[in-house]
């Protein structure tokens, strides 16, 4: 062999890094690399001991074990091969690949490793007798001579097979090394990276990350197969890891959140299956993504590509690796055009030796043309003039699930080895859900089927859904014609989920159920796994129930599997924020900055994307930006969108607390495609919510639209708040834009922490964003806190005496949206944070003034007087809506938030502080001041005292007039 063994090319990796660490266990470092050679030294001497053969191929039956990197490098060192089996496969299945392969190597000893999760991590066993425990640290204390490598053969690995049976593929070191560093090349492995096993490890493609792990001198990071999440928990163990490469399932990256990934997170590889153009899209704009592609029979990896997100080409498996030859042929094994599709044959030294015991298949599928050997892959492809090819799916009937080849026939097989069934058909339906119709003599229930299935296939061979019929549909051949089976198999969906305020927690769980399932004999004691569900179906219920807004862990799913369980479980308390300081918030925080954010595209037309249309300030900014300027406006609303239309404005329905903005992945597509900026003014100002309701809007919500703005390649306007201030007890000074928050910083109530860990997200997405840190703004009636305080004052008659330093820091509703269009239309002039809001804070005492003048009389009272006078008013009005506190709208209750803070400023102009939990405008106007942006608005906005009162009072005169008849 010209290349070297992977033994040699990792013998000089240990000389090198042999201190790093090189598995790390449950978190902890368990073995550095000059133990885990001399622990796979301890285990060749050992199976050479028990009379192991150059050449002979040894069972391995796997979990997520430790000792799985020192088996499989011991058996290379003893010159031996090895075939990694899936310890939880059924027996039956597991049987017949031991004797498949004992039946190929009839004089060699039965010897078998096995790996498990808990000690002991290893034991051997020889000729069926029973299982010895292998110490690893014993193992690595040994003194041996590992033999001289002649082996050709590196492992056999059995995928499904089209004859009914698993089929072993023999996979030769020859290609091994240059394959591995190649991969090393391409994921950017250095000997500080630490690479999670997450794939199964009877799937060759977790030999590859192990190899590439070891070969750069890196560390593989292990857990516990029950302990590797499915949903964005994953994220947080790669965060609690520092795990910085990840090679995870194609299925399972739409239902993660890129913009929840960890700082520490390098690199992404996906392969075995693609994914949506806006999944990569998004996947590449955040991290380093690189998918790869590569039959079993080629070892494991023959092409890949590092995505970038403007050149995303969708079904894309990159180009083939330097050593090896891609070209596309018709069905005359002919090659064809750049452009036409046609089937993939591949050459050079990664190819596989053939089908253990099988010549028939090795014949058919491997051929030798001028000379040159060519593995037939059965991919339908197409190459493009830049040299990538394009997947376009398989010739056959095979399919991929979850990143795993099927043949469908060997699950037919085992099907019509039951005696009941004379004839069956699999395949996978539309929703992905592995399917059988079958024909038997009488009635057959699914779920015996199912259980009796699980005695000789894996739990991902097992169909979820089965459908009897007297007899198949054939095609004018005679053929099932499969078409018309997909029809029949199809049955009516359950209804769509109904709204929260029409149902019990259990009910609408058992709604998700169906939806998800496909099945309409749901209960509330439904075992979701129990009924068809898998990890991958988990995943699609979480992401049904995220998109009426309720978050499942699916921890809690695989705890509590049935809906009244589940209901019950996500009952939980919520965390305070409110009172942390913001080195505990930092904790909290999505630990990302966007590293890769996309250029902002000027080429396009401008369309601007609005969160919190509706609200207090969009209401205004809309109307605004549709006179002022010619950009398209996408406004995003979480209601069905209604209101006035205008043919620059596109109401999109959303959530941006949800992945993917709550679209399906097409819409979300072509809103990348067309936004060029987004202004994020979307929160909820309301200290009445609980804390998790916050943290989800106002942080998780701008981690959604600073993904968006990645992919997008969009600038981002980002409506903050001023309560950073008056939310902190004790500042002085001058606040100046770049006023930095200690560590130790205190806020006061929950809506201005997470206001600051929403202006941290976003002000780590890049250079092209605007923080506008905004007042009490102005909507336009007699709402206005500070209308109504005027209002109660008037009515009441009395102030006290002394008035305290309460003051407000404002912010005229024109002056916001001026502001808002400037940073949209001339980005360039203006700073990444920007204050508005009157220079100095507005105080009691210029309001008291400022109603004086206006003929007001106001008794001056002590302060408890002032407070006894007030709180019976305030009392009385409760019992009866006073005309004299105006609503601002008829339909809001005397309990509504805005009238308690309103209630509460009333009392506080007693005291000689505010209460900043109750208040979000609100300051001793004394301590400090803001540096405001005043001097790029227009003249017309004034700022002083007369100016910012006087249209809030004219609202409240009507109010006034009524009051005094």
């Amino acid at each position: 062999m010209s290349e070297p063994h992977f033994c040699d090319a990792y013998a000089a990796v240990v000389k090198q890094n042999g201190r790093r660490p090189a598995l790390l266990w449950r978190g902890q470092t368990l073995l550095n690399h000059a133990g885990l050679w001399r622990a796979a030294a301890g285990l060749s001497k050992v199976l050479q001991d028990h009379g192991a053969v150059p050449g002979q191929t040894l069972p391995l039956l796997v979990t997520h074990s430790p000792a799985w990197p020192v088996a499989v490098l011991g058996a290379w060192l003893a010159d031996t091969a090895f075939s990694p089996i899936d310890r939880a496969q059924p027996e039956t299945r597991r049987a017949a690949m031991l004797e498949t392969l004992q039946k190929e190597q009839p004089t060699s000893p039965k010897i078998v490793l096995s790996c498990r999760d808990t000690p002991p991590y290893l034991c051997i066993t020889v000729d069926n007798q029973t299982e010895t425990p292998l110490d690893l640290n014993a193992l690595s204390q040994a003194v041996t001579t590992a033999p001289a490598r002649h082996t050709r053969l590196a492992y056999t690995v059995f995928t499904s097979g089209s004859t009914g049976r698993p089929k072993g593929v023999l996979v030769p070191h020859d290609g091994l090394v240059p394959m591995l560093r190649a991969q090393i090349d391409a994921f950017r492995l250095k000997p500080d990276s630490r690479a999670l096993a997450y794939l199964p490890l009877c799937f060759d493609a977790a030999l590859s990350d192990l190899g590439a792990t070891l070969l750069a001198g890196a560390a593989l990071v292990m857990e516990p197969a029950d302990a590797l999440p499915r949903d964005g928990e994953l994220l947080t163990l790669i965060d609690k890891r520092a795990v910085t490469h990840a090679d995870l399932p194609p299925a399972i990256l739409p239902y993660l959140d890129p913009a929840a990934a960890p700082a520490c997170l390098e690199t992404v590889i996906y392969g075995g299956a693609t994914c949506s153009e806006s999944v990569v899209r998004r996947w590449a704009s955040l991290c380093r993504l690189v998918v790869v592609y590569g039959p079993t029979e080629a070892t494991i990896c023959t092409s890949l590509e590092h995505i970038k997100p403007d050149q995303v080409l969708p079904g894309s498996i990159g180009r083939p690796l330097q050593h090896l030859r891609y070209r596309v042929c018709n069905e005359n094994a002919a090659p064809v055009a750049a452009g036409t599709p046609g089937e993939l044959w591949i050459s050079g030294n990664q190819l596989s030796l053939g089908y253990l015991g099988d010549e028939t298949q090795t014949t058919q599928r491997f051929r030798c043309i001028d000379q040159t050997r060519w593995y037939r892959t059965g991919d339908r492809v197409r190459r493009e003039k830049d040299g990538r090819f394009v997947f376009l799916g398989r010739l056959d009937r095979q399919f991929k699930l979850g990143g795993r080849l099927i043949a469908p026939e060997e699950i037919e097989r085992a099907l019509m080895n039951l005696a009941e069934v004379r004839e069956a058909v699999v395949f996978a339906d539309e929703w992905d859900h592995l399917s059988a119709v079958f024909v038997a003599e009488q009635r057959l229930d699914g779920e015996n089927l199912r259980r009796l299935l699980r005695d000789h296939l894996p739990e991902w061979m097992v169909p979820i859904k089965y459908v009897q019929h007297a007899d198949l549909p054939r095609t004018t051949t005679g053929k099932p014609d499969f078409n018309k089976l997909r029809r029949r198999c199809r049955e009516p969906k359950a209804e769509s989920t109904p709204t929260k305020d029409a149902m019990t927690a259990t009910d609408r769980w058992i709604t998700w159920w169906g939806l998800v399932l496909d099945r309409k004999d749901i209960g509330p004691d439904t075992h979701f796994f129990n009924t068809g569900g898998s990890s991958l179906l988990a995943l699609r219920l979480q992401a049904e129930a995220a998109r009426s807004g309720t978050h499942l862990p699916l921890r809690t799913l695989y705890e509590h599997p049935t809906p009244r369980r589940l209901a019950a479980a996500l009952t939980q308390p919520t965390r305070r924020t409110g009172g942390l300081s913001v080195a505990q918030l930092r904790t909290r925080l999505p630990r990302q900055a966007v590293p890769h954010h996309a250029a902002p595209r000027t080429h396009r037309a401008p369309a601007w994307l609005i969160t919190g249309a509706s609200g207090r300030l969009g209401t205004h900014l809309v109307p605004d930006l549709l006179r002022h300027t010619q950009a398209d406006l996408l406004l995003l609303q979480h209601r069905r969108p209604a209101g006035p239309t205008d043919q620059r404005v596109t109401r999109v329905q959303g959530d941006y607390t949800q992945a993917y903005l709550g679209l399906d992945q097409v819409s979300y597509q072509d809103l990348t495609e067309r936004v060029t900026a987004v202004v994020h003014l979307g929160a909820l100002p309301h200290q009445s919510l609980d804390d998790e309701t916050l943290w989800r809007n106002h942080v998780e919500g701008t981690k959604q639209i600073t993904a968006f703005c990645a992919v997008a390649g969009a600038r981002l306007v980002h409506a903050s708040t001023l309560a950073l201030f008056t939310a902190t007890p004790g500042l002085q000074g001058r606040v100046s834009r770049d006023h930095a928050f200690a560590n130790e910083t205190r806020f006061a109530n929950a809506y201005a922490a997470t206001k600051w860990a929403s202006e941290a997200v976003a002000l780590a997405a890049g250079a092209s964003v605007h923080n506008l840190r905004l007042g009490m703004l102005d909507a336009g009636d007699a709402s206005h806190l500070v209308c109504r305080l005027m209002a109660g004052l008037i009515r009441f008659g009395v102030i006290p005496d002394p008035l305290p330093d309460l003051a407000f820091d404002l912010t005229p509703t024109a002056a916001a949206t001026f502001l808002i269009r400037s940073c949209l239309t001339q980005p360039e002039g203006f700073e990444k944070i920007l204050h508005l809001a009157n220079h100095t804070p507005l105080t009691a005492a210029q309001l008291v003034r400022f109603l004086k003048v206006r003929g007001h009389r106001f008794e001056a009272v002590t302060k408890r007087e002032y407070l006894a006078r007030i709180s019976e008013g305030i009392d009385g009005n409760r019992a009866k809506r006073d005309r004299s506190l105006p609503r601002g709208c008829d339909n809001q209750s005397p309990a509504d938030p805005k009238h308690l803070v309103a209630d509460a400023l009333l009392r506080e102009l007693a005291e000689a502080r505010p209460n900043h939990e109750n208040h979000l405008f609100c300051s001793t106007g004394l301590d400090y001041a803001v540096e405001s942006t005043l001097s790029r608005l227009p003249g017309s906005i004034r700022w002083d005292a007369e100016s910012l009162l006087l249209p809030l009072y004219q609202r409240i005169v009507p109010h006034i007039k009524e009051a005094s008849k």
